[in-house]
């Protein structure tokens, strides 16, 4: 009876085991996602700022609509080029300042897919003048998720953007530091190969 069991066991794992042709053959690999090539997009942001010269009293900005535009430099790097145009077409609208200003992050996508979860740090720059100039060195880094179609064509991100700036003034005012974040939603079309 024993060898019984034994034989019918037997008889059931070989039954349920891969032929030697159906293990052997190669799996078909899936085909390859399209390539970005370029992208232009735009974010939509809101900020909340703060200076080493006032930091008990923080306030609140609307970014945006901002232009950017992305170049791939790897399967899983971007390079991205971020300017403010709606804000620093209305700077002067409300005050007497004009002003010039702009990031460029290295957007890195840590996932094999290249979507999904991206880490971006950057470096920009911005210049003002009115009754003085000044520049600021910025130090920005995004951290967000993006959605992507199917064929990468488009991409929808939101991100939290944490920044400190080293303001220095070309007059005799002393320096200060700001810093914030920035909550921001974006969307990025994409030339795809």
């Amino acid at each position: 009876m024993t060898r019984a069991i034994v034989l019918g066991g037997a008889l059931v794992m070989l039954s349920l085991a891969p032929s030697p042709a159906r293990a052997q053959a190669p799996q078909a690999e899936p085909p390859p996602s399209p390539t970005r090539v370029v992208g232009f997009g735009t974010t939509l942001g809101i900020s909340i700022e703060g200076t080493s010269r006032s930091p008990s009293t923080p306030y609140v900005t609307a970014i945006g609509p901002a232009f950017e535009m992305r170049v791939p430099v790897h399967r899983r790097v971007e390079l991205a080029l971020w300017v403010p145009v709606i804000n620093l077409l209305l700077i002067p609208a409300v005050s007497n300042r004009r002003m010039v200003w702009g990031d460029l992050f290295a957007t890195i996508y840590p996932t094999a897919s290249a979507t999904g979860f991206f880490v971006a740090p950057g470096l920009g720059f911005a210049y003002g003048w009115a009754d003085s100039s000044g520049y600021a060195l910025r130090a920005p880094v995004r951290v967000g998720w993006e959605v992507s179609t199917a064929g990468r064509g488009f991409g929808f991100n939101i991100a939290l953007r944490p920044w400190v700036d080293l303001v220095v003034p070309l007059a005799n005012i002393e320096a200060s530091v700001r810093y914030g974040a920035v909550l921001e939603l974006g969307v990025i079309g994409y030339a795809t190969r």
